[in-house]
């Protein structure tokens, strides 16, 4: 029965011993969700495992830049560059996350010009290009 006052004692009382019983019935699935949460390789480990759904968002990655309009002879080479680059190219920042990494182009004529971190890319730092 639903309590008037969910604030009430009995009413906290009958939600901890509520939250209990469901931690006693689900706790293997718990247990073996907190083991792979807690394990969780990183971020190149993991894509090395899963290769295979990364060979699918490599081929979205480069299409979206050549929708975006960057040019370049080689896109394979490209792309491989840009996951094995881990420092800005103008300020050699370490990319602490994948999102942090930005791949400068002319807009003029689509060339590729840096792999830059995210505050070289936005220009927060003053550059002389």
């Amino acid at each position: 029965m639903p309590y008037a006052d969910p604030n009430s004692p009995a009413a906290k009382a009958s939600e901890k011993r509520r939250q209990a019983r469901y931690r006693e019935k689900h706790r293997e699935a718990i247990n073996a969700r907190n083991r792979i949460h807690n394990q969780k390789p990183k971020y190149k480990e993991w894509r090395k495992q899963n290769d295979k759904k990364f060979h699918v968002k490599k081929y979205n990655i480069i299409r979206n830049w050549k929708r975006i309009g960057i040019i370049h002879d080689d896109f394979d080479d490209l792309y491989d560059l840009y996951f094995a680059l881990e420092y800005c190219m103008l300020c050699n920042k370490e990319f602490d996350k994948p999102i942090n990494k930005h791949l400068d182009h002319d807009h003029k004529t689509g060339e590729v010009r840096y792999i830059l971190c995210r505050s070289c890319n936005c220009g927060n730092k003053m550059l002389s290009l």
